[in-house]
């Protein structure tokens, strides 16, 4: 086969096998084209499409790692939505343990032991005296708003005929009282000898001159019983007597007929200052020297009588 033949047969062949494509060319040809332009498009338009500024720092959500705290649900206690009568029930432990140690919690009646014979209330509440009797020791003692009953309680508050505190041991307040329906009898004698008392006959009391007095030493004892005191104290009531110095001795705003005050001397309006010389200007003098008496032999009183300075003289009887 010569060379131009070859060549011929080339060019034959290749116009076989183009046939059946060749009115698609075209659209391929402009496809093609317009591909090209877009990507050279697209290569000088880039750099202006970009943003210039640098974007923002994101901000990562931590409130899914964080727990959640008491504060966070204070608007559920805030607007109490659980109770229609907007108030917060307390918890059943509170009821019964923190209401109790709570500073303005109520007093409850003590059962510490301790009984209260009388008070001496002051216009100064911290010199009201009272004075307690500590059973277990069977020791009587006059204490002050701030003292403290042996290693039981503390003293808060005084009124008449009641005591507040708080008990040393748990740091509840409590209080002891004298109860109101209390009898006015002095409860020291037996049915045979109680006249003596109540008819105020001086049979108790002897009266053996001016000022002058008599009393037994078994019948100074039953007085000075701690067991007793309250009914003693029950039996008159006296307030502190102010002098141009203050405080000097203590009145009779009232005595009960028949009592043993009466047997002793003393009417409504005297005021007693002193005893064996001891000025008593003060509500715990008052109660030491009361305590005094159930050793002493022989009792002067200091009294102001009707506007005159007197004395009283006590002697006891074996």
């Amino acid at each position: 086969m010569t060379k131009t033949t070859w060549i011929n047969s080339t060019k034959a062949l290749s116009k076989v096998s183009m046939a059946p494509i060749e009115p698609y060319f075209k659209y391929i040809y402009v496809a093609l084209l317009a591909w090209v332009i877009s990507n050279i498009a697209t290569l000088s338009l880039r750099t202006d499409m970009l943003p210039k500024d640098k974007p923002p720092p994101q901000i990562q959500n931590q409130s899914k790692a964080r727990s959640k705290s008491r504060g966070d649900y204070g608007v559920i206690t805030a607007k109490n939505i659980f109770n229609e009568d907007n108030k917060i029930p307390e918890s059943l432990g509170q009821k019964s343990k923190g209401d109790l140690t709570s500073p303005d919690a109520p007093a409850v009646l003590s059962k510490l032991g301790l009984q209260l014979m009388g008070t001496i209330v002051h216009i100064n509440p911290e010199k009201s005296v009272a004075s307690i009797e500590v059973q277990a020791k069977n020791l009587t003692s006059a204490f002050r708003v701030g003292t403290k009953i042996e290693t039981l309680a503390e003293v808060t508050k005084i009124e008449r005929r009641r005591v507040e505190f708080i008990n040393l041991k748990n740091n509840r307040k409590e209080y002891i009282e004298i109860p109101e329906d209390i009898k006015l009898s002095m409860g020291l004698m037996n049915s045979d000898n109680s006249a003596k008392v109540s008819t105020g006959s001086g049979k108790f009391v002897k009266r053996t001159g001016e000022n002058e007095y008599n009393v037994s030493r078994s019948d100074l004892k039953r007085f000075t019983d701690p067991s007793k005191l309250k009914n003693v104290l029950n039996q008159a009531r006296m307030e502190p007597n102010y002098g141009p110095n203050g405080v000097e001795g203590f009145s009779f705003k009232w005595i009960k007929p028949g009592s043993i005050f009466e047997e002793l001397g003393f009417s409504v309006g005297d005021v007693i200052t002193g005893v064996d010389g001891e000025p008593i200007n003060d509500p715990r003098k008052a109660m030491e020297a009361y305590n005094a008496l159930k050793n002493s032999t022989n009792i002067r009183l200091n009294v102001i009588r009707g506007g005159a300075r007197e004395e009283i003289n006590y002697s006891v009887s074996e």
